[in-house]
């Protein structure tokens, strides 16, 4: 017999995310035939809950479901910083991260208006994540994602390597059930099958930019049996996303590999850049490693122009899908490399649903 009395799942995608959702989905089937085949099971594929997402002139955004979801598992895939649908016509995402993120809560409340038995929210980025400091007379805003989560009706967010992890905590205390998982996993396997196993002997070493990132490049030093380097940063608060200066801690030689959990407008990268190629200690090359690959603003131009078409400082970045690229972002960026997590939010979901163990996934 399954494991589960969750029943069938059902995968309800948002616009944004239906990029994500497919793959998610199509991962989700595999994994439910090979484990129906070795026990002996008959679950169900996964049912893909059809729906309109109606964006009207004033901006308000309605969901519209083309299924029934009454008494059903349902997850809801957004990804709040797809670069599709794109808008070529002003070189931008055709919806911004507000939209996506009201589009989201649309089809949350749709589920649950329409009597869906248990909501869960995969979101590889939350809305407002990073506002979860106080500088000025400022709201911490990472709560009041949470709080509308559940007004809407969640019961449970899936997403992956976000910027503060007490953020799950906020969580907790509203009893939304706080899944968060990591792309280093696959980033390293990666890693290891391009570049080779033993990264040491060719000379690689991990190397944190700032201080917020040193335990996940001390992480990676540790798992590819690498060397840790550090650097620093000095900030300026009164501009967002502004890094007056990045400023090397330790003398850096051979192959980098710098660890980021996102690349936003990459100012403090590209600075890190720049200050290592401007020493005399011998760095060949600087190789980077991300979960979210934002890129917005002038960030893949300012990257390219450091790559040189091979003979740059860059040498690549290592990104995954848990943010959706435009069309032909891959084919015109030979620097950029991407790498599959679909699997990783597939498999949390099947142990989800027939109620196995997700901690063995972060191990």
């Amino acid at each position: 017999m399954p494991r589960s009395d969750r029943g069938q799942i059902s995968v309800l995608a948002c616009e944004g995310g239906r990029n994500l959702a497919g793959k998610i989905v199509e991962n989700l089937n595999k994994i439910i035939e090979e484990e129906n085949a070795k026990r002996g099971e008959k679950r169900s594929l996964v049912e893909v809950i059809e729906s309109k997402e109606t964006h009207f002139s004033n901006d308000e955004i309605k969901t519209t479901l083309k299924g029934s979801v009454r008494g059903k598992h349902v997850f809801v895939v957004q990804d709040i910083a797809s670069k599709m649908p794109f808008d070529d016509e002003i070189h931008k995402p055709k919806y911004t991260s507000n939209d996506n993120q009201m589009a989201l809560l649309s089809a949350i409340a749709a589920a649950a208006q329409n009597d869906a038995d248990y909501i869960s929210v995969v979101s590889p980025t939350l809305f407002w994540d990073r506002q979860d400091k106080k500088f000025e007379r400022e709201a911490i805003l990472t709560s009041l994602t949470a709080s509308m989560f559940k007004a809407a009706g969640a019961r449970r967010v899936i997403t992956i390597d976000i910027h503060a992890e007490a953020v799950g905590g906020i969580y907790a205390a509203l009893e939304t059930k706080f899944e968060l998982l990591y792309a280093s996993g696959p980033i390293m396997e990666y890693i290891k099958a391009t570049y080779g196993n033993n990264l040491q002997k060719s000379g690689f070493c991990s190397l944190a930019l700032d201080a917020g990132g040193a335990g996940r490049a001390m992480f990676y030093a540790s798992r590819l049996k690498i060397p840790f380097k550090s650097a620093g940063k000095e900030r300026d608060h009164s501009e967002a996303s502004k890094v007056d200066s990045v400023k090397m801690m330790d003398v850096v030689t051979g192959n980098v590999l710098v660890v980021e959990d996102m690349i936003d407008t990459a100012g403090t990268l590209v600075r890190g850049l720049r200050s290592l190629k401007g020493t005399a200690w011998g760095v060949q090359g600087v190789y980077v490693a991300c979960t979210k690959p934002y890129f917005n603003g002038e960030a893949a131009q300012k990257l390219s122009e450091l790559y040189e078409n091979g003979n740059g400082i860059l040498k690549g970045v290592i990104g995954t899908n848990a943010v959706t690229q435009r069309l032909g972002f891959l084919e015109s960026s030979p620097w950029y490399h991407e790498v599959d997590v679909s699997p990783l939010f597939a498999r949390t979901i099947y142990e989800i649903n027939t109620r196995g163990s997700v901690s063995k996934l972060k191990e």
